[in-house]
């Protein structure tokens, strides 16, 4: 895993180089060929970067024992050459050949596969002497699965991690995800739970979690990773909302939630100032955001907690710049029990390309949805009101909303031409609930614009 896919057919000479240690390749002409290596003694990363080294095309690894072969070849995006692995017996069988003479072998894949299954089979007791599984639409769900991407490329990660039953633990591979891309996952259907993680830069870099899931045979779902606009957001694992218990609230403000609803993580370079008031007392200030315990007063009181939170890495042209501020009211619970503020938050629903933008110069349309944060259950949402801004937040127009109830809201906006704009659509949302709890948040560059032409 992790090294360049195959894609396409090639035939190439192949070179027997032993174990493949650095000391094995004076004297083996493996420059763009590919070098067959046995397992052992050093690790499989290392054959891979000593075959780099060398100039081989790739690196064919055949195991030292029978049974298939599983290796990583090196961290996500930091392998430059192919590498395959095959068992032991066919890998015998090269060598061999090789001492008669000139082997050329043929490899062909695809490298990015449209499709990708996540497949656990699990045995109840014991396993049986002879193994075979059927799989098909009844134990399998489908998701078809969109990564946006700001950028016309860029290199991500995903892994499926599982979750069984009985002692928990664990066994995945990173993959790479090349963005851009669409790719439907067929994945067991039982009593595994799976939890999805995505980076939007390989290896691990601006990570985006989804909550543990469990899937029914033929069930049919649909997800987008990286789609904009993206704002600080709460999970909806238990273990990861905003909480009171006695006087000390327990909080995970995520800085960076996408459009679907995945929660994303602080990144590299990321700048974030938290504060959190009780009317205008400030009871906590820290360059981080708002994950981890605060304090709160023994008497009621009304609460104000500030997120500003700044990105500037390469692959995130958009959410450069978020300003959210949360008020609510919270006072102390009884012994032995912890309650969840009733904290708004904005879910944005916009109809943008695989690149995260939307046409330039028309009318489009724009849902917003204020409700309050998982876990909590507050009182209906009793005024929204909107802005955009087409130069990064220098000058706001009021956007006319149509509500429908519940917390949403629609409207038709109209973009400017892309020349009278820097490129992005910045957005500004302000609400309150029937308590008086409210958010009032700015997203900057919230999402790119294009041409019509």
């Amino acid at each position: 895993t992790n090294a360049v896919p195959v894609d396409g057919r090639h035939s190439l000479p192949l070179v027997y180089v032993g174990l493949g240690k650095a000391e094995d390749y004076p004297g083996k002409d493996v420059a763009g060929k590919l070098a067959l290596v046995s397992r052992g003694e050093i690790t499989f990363a290392e054959k891979v970067a000593n075959a780099t080294k060398a100039g081989a095309w790739g690196v064919l690894i055949f195991n030292n024992r029978p049974g298939l072969l599983l290796a990583g070849a090196g961290n996500p995006g930091e392998v430059s050459i192919h590498g395959l692995t095959i068992e032991q017996q066919p890998g015998l069988a090269l060598v061999d050949l090789l001492q008669r003479g000139p082997v050329q072998v043929e490899v062909s894949g695809t490298a990015v596969s449209p499709y990708f299954y996540d497949l656990l089979l699990p045995e109840p007791q014991r396993v049986p002497p002879a193994l075979g599984y059927r799989i098909d639409p009844d134990n399998t769900a489908t998701i078809d699965t969109a990564y946006t991407s700001d950028t016309a490329t860029a290199l991500g990660t995903d892994v499926r991690h599982i979750a069984r039953p009985w002692p928990t633990f664990s066994v995945a591979f990173a993959r790479e995800v090349p963005r851009p891309l669409r790719r439907t996952y067929l994945v067991s259907a039982n009593d595994t739970r799976w939890w999805h993680i995505a980076w939007s830069n390989a290896p691990f870099d601006g990570e985006f979690d989804s909550s543990f899931v469990r899937y029914r045979g033929r069930e049919h779902l649909t997800e987008q990773w990286f789609g904009r606009p993206s704002r600080p957001g709460v999970s909806a694992l238990a273990d990861t909302q905003v909480t009171r218990t006695g006087d000390e609230f327990t909080m995970a403000v995520f800085p960076f939630s996408d459009a679907g609803g995945h929660y994303g993580w602080n990144s590299a370079g990321d700048e974030y100032t938290t504060k959190l008031y009780a009317g205008n007392e400030l009871l906590h200030e820290s360059g981080a955001p708002p994950i981890g315990t605060f304090p709160a007063l023994s008497t009621p009181a009304t609460y104000r907690l500030t997120l500003d939170a700044k990105r500037s890495a390469p692959w995130s042209l958009y959410a450069t710049e978020t300003n959210t501020s949360w008020t609510f009211g919270s006072r102390r619970p009884p012994p032995n029990r912890t309650e969840n503020p009733a904290l708004p938050q904005v879910d944005y629903r916009i109809p943008l390309d695989e690149r995260n933008r939307a046409f330039a110069g028309v009318m489009y349309p724009l849902a917003l949805r204020v409700g309050h944060v998982p876990g909590a259950s507050g009182r209906d949402i009793r005024e929204v009101q909107a802005w955009m801004s087409a130069n990064d937040g220098a000058t706001w127009q009021r956007i006319d909303l149509i509500r429908l109830g519940h917390g949403t809201v629609i409207a038709l906006v109209r973009h400017p031409r892309l020349a009278d704009t820097t490129g992005a659509i910045s957005l500004r949302v302000r609400a309150t609930d029937a308590a008086g709890n409210g958010v009032d948040q700015t997203v900057i560059r919230a999402y790119g614009l294009k041409s019509l032409g």
